[in-house]
């Protein structure tokens, strides 16, 4: 529960904490983003689902667990907070791997309060820059995903006095970690959160 989370962020202050969501555009699109935020730093990620369900939001995330690896998996995500959407319905399931070690601890908002991870959803409002609400995503590729958070986090915060997502992200979740999951650090004069930043990848 809320209440729960609450409890053991108090008890474990130096754990970081990760927030999930997911961004729709068109109602019949056939992709969504799955967002991940670190509140603390105000660092976002996304990735692509192409089935909205329980088992896709899963199987993406052990997807990327795989990817990082066990050790970096542990470190970064020992808190996981989500609301009741149905495409989290199976979120637990991430608390072990298949042998039963623990890996993470996974809580969810009070039912219909998923202002309670607020700090997620305000920081989707940067992704409708680029992709306005109602307009569809099925354009989106992996590689367009990781492009428009690349821009989102290289922005100046006034919230974070003046510093950078990006920048706290090397510091608090490694270099290694920003390397896997494809987000780069944008030079602020190329920073970009127009409609036109996904219209410039050449699709291969």
């Amino acid at each position: 529960s809320y209440l729960d989370f609450k409890k053991f962020c108090k008890e474990n202050p130096s754990l970081i904490v990760s927030q999930f969501d997911t961004v729709e555009g068109k109602k019949n699109d056939i992709i969504k983003i799955l967002t991940i935020h670190f509140p603390s730093i105000h660092f976002q990620l996304g990735i692509l689902l192409s089935e909205f369900s329980a088992e896709e939001v899963n199987n993406k995330l052990l997807e990327l667990r795989n990817k990082i690896g066990i050790d970096l998996w542990k470190k970064i995500f020992p808190i996981m907070l989500s609301d009741n959407g149905i495409e989290f319905n199976k979120f637990y399931e991430l608390e072990y791997d298949d042998n039963g070690e623990h890996l993470s601890n996974v809580f969810y908002c009070d039912p219909y309060r998923s202002s309670q991870k607020g700090a997620c959803e305000k920081n989707h409002e940067f992704i409708r820059y680029i992709e306005p609400k109602h307009h569809s995503l099925d354009h989106l590729t992996q590689e367009k995903v990781d492009l428009i958070f690349s821009h989102i986090n290289s922005v100046y915060r006034a919230s974070l006095n003046g510093v950078r997502p990006i920048d706290l992200a090397l510091i608090v979740l490694g270099e290694e970690f920003l390397n896997k999951i494809n987000i780069k650090k944008i030079e602020p004069d190329d920073v970009n959160l127009t409609q036109s930043l996904t219209k410039k990848i050449k699709i291969k």
